[in-house]
């Protein structure tokens, strides 16, 4: 769908219409429709519904004065000096995947490793919890995510009725999955800040102990799976372009030491190489909106509930904005994209929480993963694929340990 889309947005150079059966939607790819749509224009608003299986009625699916209530109530959970710490969770949590991957003489799947540090790192600094290998990190958890993400996708492009016959089923098993693990750190998670936030929202009644897993359920999936997502894929990119490594490897031998958010922020050259895979490769590469009035969008007309998707992958690749887009250009970010043009974590009052901890994970892990191993791909490229998140499918690496 991806691929069709970009030749239309290419051909189109302009928003455009398409046509699901005798239902219209528009694909945003114009970064002044975006900074419309998602900045926060009462004409549109997002279009929650296939997500509820996902996110229940967490954060993500809220509007209006509920919505702003659990914004201001989790904010300052992701202030820095609130993520003072979390430097030192990352480091441990990343010494542990080095080792692990040391281990490996054979070409290897990454992706779950990957994702169980991510989860890891977010248990930690987030909820106090500490998640196991045995019980967390297996199949059961990585069934539940592509179940509940593949039923997002499906209620997305699906009648309702169709989506719940198709996997209904197996969509109950994942949901009662998630609320086991959620209720448990709900019960046993420290008193970080967002816990306390969290439990103050219950001991002051602003939410019953269904919303609280809810909300838990919701920065569980949202919080690891788009940041393990972009790990994997800047893995990938820096396995198949070894020059854009080369330049990284004095910054890459310092990451060991990083103690602080400042250490962290002086990863200039990773954190550039992570926002310019983050281009190519959005975690989430649609954002979906509807119109709840009549209204306009560039050339188009749209009547009240007229889906609207904002497609950052789009955007990401036209030639218009990003010169020569399908090229890998970390050097781009030497300056700050204009508003509405590089979209990864959204923008306007839905701009992701979790993008200050997100954008200190990324650059740290992968610095450390540069520095630790010569990264190759030995059957090629990854090629993408839409689930919850846009995900590398056939991702294999070979990591051969460099010397010290």
């Amino acid at each position: 769908m991806l691929g069709v889309y970009l030749r239309w947005a290419l051909d189109e150079g302009d928003d455009f219409v398409v046509w699901a059966g005798h239902v219209p939607h528009v694909v945003v790819v114009r970064p002044d429709s975006a900074r419309l749509v998602l900045g926060g224009s009462s004409a549109f608003l997002r279009n929650v519904e296939p997500t509820a299986n996902l996110f229940g009625d967490g954060f993500l699916r809220l509007e209006g004065d509920t919505w702003r209530e659990r914004r201001q109530r989790f904010s300052p959970t992701f202030r820095r000096d609130a993520l003072e710490g979390a430097v030192t969770v990352i480091q441990e949590e990343t010494d542990r995947l080095v080792e692990l991957w040391r281990g490996r003489r054979e070409p290897f799947k990454p992706t779950r490793d990957l994702s169980f540090t991510m989860l890891s790192i977010l248990g930690r600094v987030l909820f106090g919890f500490a998640f196991t290998e045995a019980r967390h990190g297996g199949k059961a958890l990585h069934r539940s995510l592509i179940t509940l993400s593949t039923d997002a996708v499906l209620r997305h492009f699906l009648p309702r009725p169709i989506a719940w016959a198709a996997n209904h089923r197996a969509v109950d098993r994942a949901r009662r999955f998630l609320d086991a693990v959620c209720g448990e750190i709900l019960d046993t998670g420290a008193d970080t800040a967002f816990m306390s936030a969290l439990r103050g929202g219950v001991s002051s009644n602003a939410m019953d102990r269904r919303t609280a897993i809810d909300e838990l359920r919701t920065f569980l999936v949202a919080g690891h799976e788009t940041s393990a997502t972009a790990l994997a894929w800047t893995i990938a990119e820096a396995a198949a372009h070894p020059e854009l490594v080369a330049p990284l490897r004095a910054e890459a031998a310092s990451s060991s030491r990083a103690r602080t958010p400042d250490d962290v922020a002086a990863l200039e050259g990773t954190a550039r190489l992570v926002k310019e895979v983050m281009r190519l490769h959005p975690p989430v590469p649609i954002s979906i909106s509807q119109t709840v009035r009549d209204t306009s969008l560039g050339r188009l007309d749209l009547p009240r509930g007229t889906r609207v998707d904002v497609c950052s992958y789009l955007l990401h690749r036209l030639p218009s904005i990003w010169p020569d887009p399908e090229r890998v250009d970390p050097e781009r970010f030497l300056t700050t994209p204009a508003p509405g043009t590089w979209l990864p974590f959204l923008m306007g009052p839905h701009t992701c929480l979790g993008m200050r901890l997100a954008m200190m994970d990324l650059p740290l892990v992968a610095a450390r993963l540069l520095h630790a191993f010569e990264l190759t791909l030995p059957e090629g490229p990854p090629q993408p694929n839409l689930r919850l998140s846009l995900h590398p499918k056939g991702l294999l690496i070979r990591a051969v340990p460099r010397s010290p």
